[in-house]
């Protein structure tokens, strides 16, 4: 037979240790905002989200961003003072992981940019495939723009690569070329990305 001081023990104890479990939602919640980001910050997805849409998404993004911040924030505060350290450290997975959700994105854009290549990448060999045979064929394909930022993507078969070069190194056949399709001058390009061999993603 217990003492009743032994019960009382147990008793105070039990709740606290039942209740000091590893918690889910933040990190599907940080997950999903991450996931979210890499989405918005594509292309040519943002083009169209940081449009007028954004009027739109982004305050519903801000409360639903708000309201989960608060209650990790609470729970986090709450866990600590009754000392439930798992249930405070899982938690944490949410605004950690908010954090991280802009450099995701930018480190995913690559991946995105590949699948995105992949998907078209039989309907842009069809178009070169019709193109004439006189020099060098270089191609346009258009992935959108975004005209609050100036900024355009293009993805553009060059079959003599030389739009990886420095606009001093490339040849007057080449310039040509980009003013035939409307690009003056060589130089204008702001990024340009190698996707496979002969197609790349350029930013104007």
């Amino acid at each position: 037979m217990t003492s009743p001081g032994t019960d009382s023990v147990t008793t105070s104890e039990k709740p606290s240790t039942i209740e000091d479990r590893f918690i889910y939602w933040p990190s599907y919640a940080g997950a999903a905002m991450m996931l979210f980001a890499a989405f918005v910050f594509s292309w040519p997805v943002a083009a169209i989200a940081f449009s007028m849409l954004s009027l739109i998404w982004a305050p519903f993004l801000a409360i639903i961003i708000v309201i989960l911040s608060v209650v990790a924030l609470w729970t986090i505060v709450r866990s600590a003072v009754n000392r439930q350290w798992r249930r405070a450290i899982s938690a944490c997975a949410f605004p950690l992981l908010l954090l991280a959700a802009l450099p995701f994105a930018r480190h995913a854009a690559p991946v995105v940019d590949r699948v995105h290549f992949l998907l078209y990448e039989s309907k842009y060999q069809d178009k070169i495939a019709r193109l004439g045979q006189k020099g060098a064929r270089l191609a346009f394909f258009d992935w959108g723009g975004n005209a609050m930022v100036g900024l355009n993507r293009f993805v553009v078969y060059d079959e003599s690569d030389e739009i990886m070069l420095p606009s001093s190194e490339q040849s007057a056949a080449f310039v040509q070329r980009l003013e035939s399709h409307g690009f003056g001058r060589p130089d204008r390009f702001a990024n340009v990305i190698r996707l496979a061999p002969h197609f790349y993603v350029v930013d104007e």
